[in-house]
C-alpha cells in the first residue's frame, strides 16, 4: 500500500475504534447501573448472594486505600520509609516539569515514545 491508501486504511479503523469504544461507553455504564441496582435489592433482601439458572452473583467487599491528607502522608513516608505502598509509576507531567528546569532525577531516565497522531479532516 501506499502513504495514501496506509491513511485511509488507518482513518477507517480509527472510525471502527471510535464507533465500538462508543458502544463499550455505553455498555459500562449499563453494567455499572445494573450492578448497583442488584447490591440494592441484595441489601434490601439481608443478604449478599442470589441467582437465576443464568448465573450466580455475590457481594465482594474489599478495603482500599484513600489519601484524605497527601501532606500528612508524604511525612510518614519520608519518616517509616514504606515505599511498598506506592505503585511503581511517575507523573509523566511532574517528570517533564523538572526536566525543563534542569533537575536530574536519580535513577529515572527520559525515554523517546513513538506514536501516530491521526486528525480526521
Amino acid at each position: 500500500m501506499n502513504l495514501g491508501e496506509l491513511i485511509d486504511a488507518r482513518v477507517k479503523n480509527k472510525q471502527q475504534i471510535d464507533q465500538l469504544n462508543s458502544q463499550l461507553k455505553e455498555l459500562n455504564k449499563e453494567k455499572q447501573d445494573l450492578d448497583w441496582q442488584c447490591i440494592r435489592n441484595l441489601d434490601d433482601q439481608g443478604s449478599t448472594k442470589g441467582g437465576n439458572s443464568a448465573a450466580n452473583i455475590s457481594i465482594n467487599e474489599d478495603t482500599v486505600p484513600e489519601v484524605y491528607d497527601w501532606e500528612q502522608f508524604f511525612v510518614w513516608l519520608s519518616e517509616t520509609s514504606n515505599f511498598e505502598v506506592l505503585q511503581r509509576r511517575l507523573s509523566s507531567t511532574a517528570c517533564k516539569e523538572l526536566w525543563a528546569m534542569g533537575v536530574d532525577i536519580p535513577g529515572v531516565k527520559q525515554r523517546e515514545l513513538r506514536k501516530l497522531s491521526i486528525r480526521l479532516i
